[in-house]
């Protein structure tokens, strides 16, 4: 399993952190153009899947690009990228 750092990701994202007085609403949403959302969104699938390769880290973060608008929780893209990741 690798470690996935900002620097490994291949699409633009914002890079602004959620602050401490968040609501629970924003804690809960996941924004897939939100860097640290998606970092951590990878990193959940690497850790999931055991992912050790660049070409999966890749595949994972395209794989966020096709989630459909209507699922905007963390919780249900995780499950959602779990059923529809391609797999070799």
């Amino acid at each position: 399993m690798i470690r996935v750092s900002r620097g490994d990701l291949q699409g633009e994202y914002i890079w602004t952190a959620v602050g401490t007085g968040a609501s629970k609403i924003e804690e809960t949403q996941f924004n897939r153009k939100q860097g640290y959302e998606v970092l951590a969104m990878v990193q959940k699938m690497v850790s999931h899947f055991g992912i050790d390769s660049q070409e999966d880290v890749r595949k994972v973060e395209a794989a966020i690009v096709e989630i459909p608008e209507g699922i905007s929780d963390r919780i249900e893209a995780f499950a959602w990228l779990v059923e529809n990741l391609p797999e070799e």
